[in-house]
């Protein structure tokens, strides 16, 4: 394996064509040519592997093909491709998504060589959280209530790009969440290194039929999942005052529960099942949930646009900022 690259690219594979085709034309592209790719296939059967076995037959030694046995999921595979990183860098790029210009990778090295070492992570494309007044620098001190208040910062994984170093003294991902786990993950991880949210758009996501966010919940998994997360970080922000946990309840009903009801919804309005009994059997959520009548009122008054979202996200912030939520 290459050991002067100064960016490792990490590329989880599982029944990715023709996506992955792209993927690897904009990295073969790149005017950097200083990088490592490691790929881990975790057992396609659409022809993936096919092609994989195309581009190692080039003979690059920059690229390093893994083929797993048995099926990992995407959050093990990523265990494992981390493990195999070199560089002081590590780009996620899933195997539907893309390298945006030929620019991408030597604009990407060259943003970190001025952000001071306490920065672990950057996620791109951050304009729209930079939109909602967002802080650019997330610092631990403010982390979970940010995370709290609006979701997973990092967005889809191919928008994070890390310190190697950082990535594995964070730990693994926890694969007890196989559709929450990059939340999890990236809730942990920001406790000890800072977040820069840019919004350079060096990687291009994707969206399409088969991409795994459209096939997850299909019984309230996601739910289950998000619910003991999202408690898990509740309990780490340290409130002070009434109304300080007052907001955050709300807040909670209104970023959670409110939303999952209101994809419900529009699912039922499509005509398919709703999978909503996951929303009312998840206890680990009711810590911060307002009481059932009080969810009901805030997601009506969410419908109605008389609760607006990122403007009370934005208070519920300022006010628990002001009274001292953190350690």
């Amino acid at each position: 394996m290459p050991t002067s690259a100064a960016i490792t690219i990490l590329t989880p594979v599982w029944n990715s064509l023709p996506y992955i085709m792209e993927t690897a034309e904009s990295i073969f592209s790149q005017n950097e040519q200083n990088w490592q790719w490691v790929i881990s296939d975790d057992g396609s059967i659409d022809g993936s592997i096919d092609y994989l076995r195309q581009i190692q037959d080039l003979g690059d030694q920059r690229i390093n093909i893994f083929y797993q046995p048995q099926n990992l999921g995407i959050f093990g595979n990523l265990n494992f491709l981390s493990q195999r990183a070199q560089a002081p860098l590590v780009q996620i790029l899933c195997a539907d998504d893309y390298l945006s210009t030929p620019d991408s990778l030597s604009l990407i090295v060259a943003s970190w060589r001025t952000l001071d070492p306490s920065v672990g992570v950057i996620r791109w494309n951050g304009g729209k959280l930079l939109n909602q007044k967002l802080p650019q620098l997330v610092d631990s001190h403010n982390s979970q209530l940010l995370f709290f208040l609006h979701g997973n910062l990092l967005g889809n994984l191919s928008c994070a790009c890390v310190r190697r170093k950082c990535l594995l003294q964070a730990g693994e991902f926890n694969q007890a969440y196989p559709y929450a786990g990059d939340f999890e993950y990236w809730a942990r991880f920001v406790q000890v290194n800072r977040l820069l949210i840019s919004d350079a758009s060096y990687v291009s996501v994707r969206s399409h039929p088969g991409q795994a966010s459209v096939h997850l919940n299909t019984n309230g998994e996601l739910y289950t999942q998000l619910s003991i997360v999202t408690s898990q970080i509740y309990s780490r922000i340290q409130v002070r005052g009434i109304i300080g946990k007052l907001l955050l309840r709300i807040a909670g009903t209104l970023v959670y529960d409110s939303q999952y009801r209101l994809m419900g919804l529009r699912t039922a309005l499509g005509g398919h099942p709703v999978k909503l009994h996951a929303l009312s059997s998840s206890n680990a959520s009711k810590q911060y949930l307002l009481p059932l009548i009080l969810r009901y009122c805030v997601f009506f008054l969410s419908l109605g646009g008389r609760l607006g979202k990122n403007s009370f996200l934005s208070l519920a912030y300022r006010v628990n900022r002001l009274i001292g939520s953190g350690p």
